[in-house]
């Protein structure tokens, strides 16, 4: 949503990397979108956009809900080096979301450009939750 919920974390960063949080497109702060062009695509494009105009084709990027869908979505693209999404966006909506990012994840696991080493490690896979047990 806006680069203020990354504020507390972006200090740490900055001695060691260049640091892009962006207000998403749509959301206030961000670049406006015409209300003909709703939905996560043109949320993409913008920050698509937003990374080429910093130079960067791709970046290691980190995501909660909505961002990290986006996050997962940009490595579709090709456009990743590492993944970390939180609490990703439409990932247990429905079955069909739910296998499409496992299978999203498995993919990632086959190759380290997509963070292979974050994404297979077991401190990294989700707990059992309360219904699980």
């Amino acid at each position: 949503m806006s680069w203020r919920a990354w504020a507390p974390v972006t200090p740490y960063l900055l001695d060691d990397h260049h640091v892009l949080a962006p207000t998403l497109a749509g959301h206030r702060g961000g670049p406006t979108l015409p209300r003909t062009d709703l939905g996560p695509g043109p949320i993409l494009d913008s920050v698509e956009r937003q990374m080429h105009g910093m130079g960067w084709d791709t970046a290691h990027l980190v995501g909660n809900s909505l961002g990290g869908w986006l996050a997962l979505a940009l490595a579709e693209r090709g456009r990743v080096q590492t993944v970390m999404a939180f609490s990703t966006a439409g990932a247990y909506d429905d079955q069909r979301a739910y296998v499409r990012l496992t299978r999203l994840l498995r993919a990632m696991q086959t190759g380290p450009r997509y963070g292979a080493p974050i994404v297979s490690s077991p401190t990294a896979r989700p707990k059992a939750s309360c219904s699980d047990r």
